[in-house]
């Protein structure tokens, strides 16, 4: 029986150290383990930087045609509207034919007539604008008025290469549809059976 206990207590003593190396193994490895889970990894980056940029409104204009709507007008015409027409902008005047009533119609074109003049500080006018053909009576016409830049109104007007000849319905330009602008004023006006010229 003797030697028994002693082969116990030799398996005893090994297993003693075998556990206290396995400690100390786990030990350093959990603080080679940790130190790579702590150490530094150099200055961190600060958050980037983002700049919104905010387009400044566009200033509120008051503009408008002096008629209102569906008011009776010759062949030829001065319109005269209320409003500044600010500095370094253009209002467009175009007209376009509308439906028996009023009402637009499908692939209508938009008839040039030219940039309003500034009368003063808070009125414009146009002349001359011809309304349909001479003999064009009980038509209905839109009357719209678009504020450009100056560097818009200026390619527009470019493009009328002819001078308008309204007795041979001839136009300085024509369009599919309107341009973009800062702001659109709208009029709708009837034709009646007056055929005089404009003055020169």
């Amino acid at each position: 029986m003797g030697p028994v206990k002693a082969k116990r207590t030799i398996d005893i003593g090994i297993a003693t150290v075998i556990a206290a190396v396995i400690g100390a193994i786990a030990l350093v490895g959990g603080g080679f383990l940790g130190g790579r889970k702590t150490a530094p990894t150099g200055s961190s980056s600060p958050a980037p930087t983002v700049t919104r940029t905010i387009e400044p409104k566009a200033p509120i204009v008051h503009l408008g045609f002096s008629l209102t709507s569906t008011a009776s007008v010759p062949w030829c015409n001065t319109f005269d509207g209320t409003g500044s027409i600010p500095e370094g902008d253009s209002l467009l005047i175009f007209d376009s034919p509308l439906g028996p009533n009023g009402q637009p119609i499908a692939q209508t074109q938009y008839f040039f007539d030219g940039p309003a003049s500034r009368i003063s500080t808070d009125a414009w006018s146009i002349s001359p604008v011809y309304i349909g053909n001479k003999n064009d009576t009980g038509i209905y016409v839109s009357i719209d008025g678009i504020l450009v830049t100056d560097r818009t109104a200026n390619f527009i007007e470019s493009l009328a290469a002819e001078p308008i000849d309204p007795a041979n319905a001839q136009v300085a330009w024509k369009s599919k549809s309107l341009p973009p602008g800062l702001a659109h004023i709208h009029l709708t006006v009837l034709r009646n059976a007056n055929t005089r010229q404009c003055a020169s």
